[in-house]
This record gives C-alpha cells, structure tokens and sequence, in this order.
C-alpha cells in the first residue's frame, strides 16, 4: 500500500509543491452511462460561461507551468480534455474515469488516474533527468521522457509524465479488475492544497454514487531536497 507522497524541491519549484494524491479503496470499475448527464451539466457550465471560465488562473496555470519547464508548445491535459469534450461529445470509459473527468471538467483541472494495485512505499514527484521511460496507455513501445518533464512514479516505475510527453503509464490504467486507485493533483502555482483537495474530493464523491462502498484517504505528502533513491530521513 502506497504510505505517503515526496515532492522534490524542484518539482516543488514547478508549482506542484501543492499536490494532492487520493487513494481510493473497495471500487468496482463498470461501464455505465450514469455520468453522461454529469459530463453534460459540466460541458454546459463551461459552454455558458465562455471565455471567464477558461481565464481562470486555476484552469490558464497548467500551461503556464509547460511553459515554465520549456513545454510550450504541448497543450495541457485539462485543455485537450475540455476542447476535446466540447467537439466531439463526452466519451463515456467506465465509471472510475467518467467520475474523474467529470470532476476535472467542473474545475477545469487536470487528474490522473491510475490503479493503486501493486503500489507501495512512496510516490515520488520529480523532474525527469532524461533516462526515464514511461510506456503510455494502450501502447506496447516505452518512450522516453524529455528531460525537464514532471513525472511521478513508485519504485522507479513512472505512473506519469507531463512535458513534450504527457501520458499516463499503461501499466497502471483503471479496468474492471481494479480495486483500489489513486488520483493524483498536482496542480500548480496557482492552486493551493484546498483547491487540489477539493478536485479530488469532488471525484471521491462522485464515484460513490456508483461505487457505494468505496473509501476516500489522502496520502501525506512533503518536500525533500534530494531524489527518493538517496537516503531519507
């Protein structure tokens, strides 16, 4: 079972010093098209309200923070899901990730999901130094992660990276067999650790109208200033 959550100071410096990661235990993983009503209520705030909500500080600030580290050019994973959404019509996956993205629409945040099977010890928030390799959902071919990327993994396994490559590993994607998940906020210079919270508690919230028994919990989480393999005190 993951334990806690360490942010090095560098990736701290790229804003996620802030970062919230939910573990979420006892789901049962399902298609349903329960929040397609959701994803529509979500899509119609951010339609009516135009231009304000996306010139939000909290929704502008993931790319800016790409920006930051030298992305400028990839589009942030909040943005891809919203314009994504909005032309073609939500995409209903199973009620795990229907719930998180519902969740990320309403905040114009961005969240990963992942299953939490198999994890323990620590998840590390990081700046990548180049030799990581992260194999993205649905693909069978590692990639390299640009150095300067964020990423997050456990036991030099990465989960996610967010720079010229924004994707999620493969390896710990949601399916049916799933039992326990993580979210994880990162969330930037412009989020405090309430606002992430908040994001993945309205995810939380929004799973147990289909997944009843589920349990909510927030891993500690704190700053170090040298990487996870070195000695921690």
């Amino acid at each position: 079972m993951l334990e806690q959550v360490l942010i090095s100071a560098a990736a701290a410096d790229a804003g996620v010093a802030n970062a919230c990661v939910a573990r979420i235990s006892g789901v049962t993983v399902f298609h349903t098209k329960h929040y397609e009503r959701h994803l529509m209520g979500a899509l119609q705030h951010i339609v009516d309200d135009g231009e304000r909500f996306m010139l939000q500080p909290e929704v502008t600030g993931y790319q800016q923070q790409l920006s930051q580290l030298g992305f400028a050019d990839t589009r942030p994973a909040n943005e891809r899901l919203i314009h994504h959404f909005i032309s073609n019509g939500p995409k209903l996956i199973n009620n795990v990730v229907d719930a998180y993205n519902t969740a990320s629409l309403l905040f114009g945040a961005s969240i990963g999901g992942h299953t939490a099977t198999g994890l323990s010890g620590t998840l590390a928030i990081d700046i990548a130094d180049g030799n990581e390799t992260i194999t993205p959902l649905f693909s069978r071919k590692a990639k390299t992660i640009a150095a300067g990327s964020l990423l997050y993994s456990v036991d030099g396994q990465a989960l996610a990276s967010i720079g010229a490559l924004d994707a999620d590993a493969d390896q710990f994607k949601i399916g049916e067999q799933t039992r326990d998940i993580i979210l994880v906020v990162l969330g930037h210079q412009h989020t405090s650790y309430h606002h992430n919270y908040n994001v993945a508690r309205r995810a939380a919230d929004l799973l147990a109208e289909t997944s009843p028994d589920s349990v909510f919990s927030v891993l500690p989480a704190r700053v170090y200033q040298r990487r996870p393999e070195e000695s921690i005190a």
